[in-house]
């Protein structure tokens, strides 16, 4: 039976296709489910980012400008999270090859 959900057409670039294609078979799901998953993660994220970004639109240039500013320092703080995210990978990383001759991925 064909699904009534949305499609799209998506293009990748080749290496973001092959990082997820080996992860949706790593997952033993389809790349579409693998795909599906993330976008519902994000879901709560994208959807109070549009919603910022219809107010934004509306609002006069003053409050564009100090909303700009907020955003700037709320992405500052957000690339501090994720630099210790991506060291708390990198550990993991070391363990898992402890002893290994392979190469980090």
């Amino acid at each position: 039976m064909p699904t009534k959900k949305p499609r799209a057409t998506i293009t990748f670039q080749p290496h973001h296709y092959e990082l997820l294609k080996r992860w949706s078979e790593l997952q033993g799901i389809s790349l579409s489910a693998l795909l599906g998953e993330f976008l519902g993660a994000a879901y709560p994220a994208m959807s109070r980012t549009v919603a910022l970004m219809e107010a934004a639109r509306e609002a006069p240039r003053q409050v564009r400008e100090g909303l700009a500013l907020a955003l700037d320092q709320v992405e500052g703080e957000l690339r501090e999270r994720v630099e210790g995210v991506e060291h708390a990978f990198d550990a993991l990383d070391s363990v898992v090859r402890e002893g290994s001759d392979d190469e980090p991925v």
